[in-house]
């Protein structure tokens, strides 16, 4: 049975007990949020494999290689992953949150399956091998472009299937950082812009689904357990202004930063910009033979400098 046939038997099979339109979303976003939940925990699960098979370490806390392959594996891994995007699945080129919104504004929310299915080998490859990038954005598509699959699977309407997409932004988020609240907020202010959008109710459902996929599969603890902390003067308000407009100053330089480079980077064609992104990962691979905490998306080294009651460090 070929794949139009089989979704054919689904739509009659639905229809058959009397599903309406609504009935056949609801339950379409029933399955979006579980099964995005699960394929986000599988992309993170795939990522500490690929981190323990490359450094010998799940967390890369430690790492457990020579010197000069701490250096060749981001630079390897950057090669390959390029390689795999100029010739066999460009559109899965960018950081991942963009594209789904471009996809959901401009494209009905269709997302080709090559996208997220390629989306998902390059970030773990890249990722995996210790790019210092971090898994939300990829995430984010992957699981999006899932539940775009899942809404034409189903033969939904285009205007379902594009109501699908934030859905499964929220699985993704939900499921990557064990937060359902933040995720329903992200997806309604990033993605769709409207904090009183029809599609609220399942943004919520699946957020939840997601999170409870996650927590029976990677345990009940968020990415950042933040400990607990008190004002215990008003002047501290001045301090937290100030690391605030800070951060701030820093953030848009390292974005206008990474954007200017990323033009210019955008012009080398062919086998010119594999070679570039190549050697891009050894510079990260050089940089971590000394400062390993720049390796991959970098949650343990942030966890590490939370202050413990006794006084240490929290360890992840």
């Amino acid at each position: 049975m070929n794949w139009k046939n089989f979704r054919i038997r689904l739509l009659g099979w639905l229809l058959h007990f009397d599903f309406s339109d609504d009935g056949i979303f609801y339950f379409t976003t029933i399955i979006v949020g579980a099964l995005t939940g699960f394929i986000a925990v599988c992309f993170h699960v795939a990522l500490g494999w690929a981190h323990q098979v490359l450094f010998g370490s799940h967390d890369l806390s430690e790492i457990h290689r020579a010197w000069y392959l701490v250096a060749l594996i981001p630079a390897g891994g950057a090669f390959l992953s390029a390689l795999f995007l100029q010739y066999f699945a460009p559109e899965a080129r960018g950081s991942g949150i963009p594209q789904t919104k471009i996809a959901y504004v401009a494209h009905n929310g269709h997302i080709d399956k090559r996208v997220w299915i390629g989306k998902f080998l390059i970030g773990v490859l890249n990722i995996g091998s210790g790019s210092s990038l971090g898994r939300e954005g990829p995430t984010v598509q992957i699981c999006s472009g899932a539940a775009s699959w899942i809404g034409e699977t189903f033969s939904l309407k285009r205007r379902r299937v594009q109501a699908l997409v934030p859905v499964g932004c929220a699985a993704a988020l939900a499921a990557a950082f064990n937060t359902p609240i933040a995720a329903v907020t992200f997806t309604l202010e990033e993605l769709v812009g409207d904090l009183n959008a029809r599609v609220l109710g399942s943004i919520v459902f699946a957020a939840v689904s997601a999170s409870v996929v996650s927590r029976a599969m990677l345990g009940n603890e968020p990415v950042f357990s933040v400990p607990a902390y008190a004002l215990d003067s008003s002047l501290e308000l001045f301090l937290y202004a100030f690391v605030g407009v800070v951060c701030a100053l820093v953030g848009v330089a390292f974005i206008k930063g990474l954007l200017f480079i990323r033009s210019g980077w955008k012009r080398l064609r062919g086998f010119r910009g594999v070679i570039a992104t190549g050697l891009g990962g050894l510079f990260v691979g050089v940089v971590g033979i000394w400062v390993p905490e720049v390796f991959a998306v970098g949650y343990p080294a942030v966890v590490s400098v939370y202050p413990s009651r006794d006084g240490g460090a929290l360890k992840q």
